[in-house]
């Protein structure tokens, strides 16, 4: 089993969303594109669903998945992600709600920011 954590980021506005992810693929070639509510949100205002996902098509125009690192065991992996999401958690371009034990209280505003965000645009 490979355990990794990732970001996806949608390049233009910077955006962006932090996971972890364990899958017999190696994460290079894993087509995993996230679970976050507001990354998904972001993804449906661009009318990327999860048949897109699933049928094995490309990610959204505009949006990169970088893998930040591999390891041992899925409790490594998850903790990492627990740090790494609360070092970004704040940051008003994180897709992120909230990490292990940690609340946004800014999460409805971050919403109503990706909704506007994402529905102004015009997406190749």
């Amino acid at each position: 089993m490979n355990h990794y954590t990732y970001c996806i980021m949608h390049k233009p506005t910077g955006y962006f969303y932090v996971g972890v992810r364990s899958s017999v693929q190696n994460p290079d070639v894993d087509h995993y594109w996230g679970s976050g509510q507001l990354l998904w949100k972001a993804y449906n205002c661009q009318g990327f669903g999860d048949v897109h996902f699933r049928s094995g098509e490309s990610p959204p125009p505009e949006w990169e998945k970088y893998i930040l690192a591999t390891y041992d065991s899925r409790v490594q992996a998850c903790t990492d992600e627990s740090c790494l999401i609360s070092s970004v958690l704040q940051d008003e371009k994180c897709l992120n709600k909230a990490g292990f034990g940690h609340d946004n209280v800014d999460a409805a505003k971050k919403l109503a920011n990706v909704r506007k965000c994402f529905t102004l645009r015009t997406w190749v």
